[in-house]
């Protein structure tokens, strides 16, 4: 997070006005969620939790934020309020720990990340250029706006189940429906209008098609130096990141990427991806699935026994800051 952008961010008297009936909106919002308490919005017979209590799902990560800073806005928001290269670890963390809140957390806990995130968004703002008829024009952004929220959960939805048919084989159409849908909970508490979110799957892929092929998304010098930055972590192999955004990126924006695997990383991808179908056959539940799941079956048991799994990782979480759980 870049302090100083923040800091530095004065609204008009419109822009407060605005915010202030933005706000309102979202509780009025907030409100139409069913009251579900310490049980959370999904459970174990959601898709959500069939889904994101697969760690693989962290591999859709690197391609999903390509596409989302492909939009302009994202773009120059990232740009200005996010020190990658300074904090890159902290903002993976923060990111998971939020998304994983809302997924495997309580009522309390969804709601508190949602209401923080939402306050964030209302700082980010700024201007971007778009081209309108020929004439580049000026145009006021601000993280809140749903066509940013929708461009981003969209990445997420659709990159989740990619990632889910490529390693644990093709699923029904109706469970995918049925993950479109618990998917509108995360829009709400994203502060996504219900009226701004497509209504179905099919909808979505409709959506979701038009994005990639309109002229809203581009490739432009500023999104390089974003991808050079999340390409390169400050740990680890970046062969791995760019392999894993070459899979799962759509062939335009691969190539505009400049990410296009060659024949020989194809070959590579291909032999981690069927190591990963067999590693996962005969990896324990306790250690195959994410903490955060564990933590939500915990807690969503009446005893709550100390043996748990889910115990384990939540003591973890709360004496030791353990980067990969949630506060339950």
């Amino acid at each position: 997070m870049n302090k100083s952008a923040f800091s530095s961010v004065r609204l008009t008297d419109a822009e407060k006005q605005a915010s202030v009936r933005a706000t309102e909106a979202f509780e009025a919002q907030l409100a139409q969620l069913p009251k579900v308490g310490a049980t959370g919005f999904f459970g174990p017979d959601s898709m959500t939790w069939k889904i994101y209590r697969e760690p693989t799902m962290l591999l859709g990560g690197i391609s999903a934020l390509l596409l989302q800073i492909a939009h302009p806005a994202i773009a120059e928001g990232v740009r200005k309020f996010s020190n990658f290269h300074e904090e890159y670890l902290y903002r993976a963390h923060r990111t998971f720990n939020a998304m994983a809140g809302f997924y495997f957390g309580s009522e309390a806990l969804a709601l508190k990340t949602a209401r923080r995130l939402f306050q964030m968004h209302g700082m980010i703002r700024g201007n971007v250029g778009k081209k309108v008829d020929g004439w580049w024009q000026v145009e006021r952004f601000c993280a809140r706006d749903p066509e940013l929220l929708t461009w981003v959960l969209a990445t997420l939805v659709e990159t989740s189940l990619r990632i889910t048919e490529l390693i644990h084989g093709p699923l029904p159409r109706s469970e995918k429906e049925q993950f479109f849908q618990e998917s509108k909970i995360i829009a709400t508490l994203m502060g996504i209008p219900a009226e701004s979110y497509p209504d179905d799957l099919t909808a979505f892929e409709h959506y979701y098609q038009i994005m990639l092929e309109s002229n809203t998304l581009q490739v432009t010098p500023t999104n390089m130096q974003l991808a050079r930055i999340i390409l390169n972590p400050p740990y680890g192999s970046n062969r791995i990141f760019r392999a894993m955004a070459a899979v799962f990126l759509p062939e335009k924006f691969a190539i505009e990427y400049q990410l296009l695997p060659s024949p020989t990383e194809k070959k590579w991808i291909d032999r981690f991806v069927r190591f990963l179908r067999i590693a996962l056959k005969f990896t324990p539940k306790f250690v195959r699935f994410a903490p955060p799941y564990h933590q939500a079956r915990w807690r969503q048991t009446k005893a709550r026994k100390k043996w748990h799994t889910g115990y384990f990782y939540t003591m973890l979480t709360r004496h030791f800051k353990f980067p990969f759980g949630i506060n339950v």
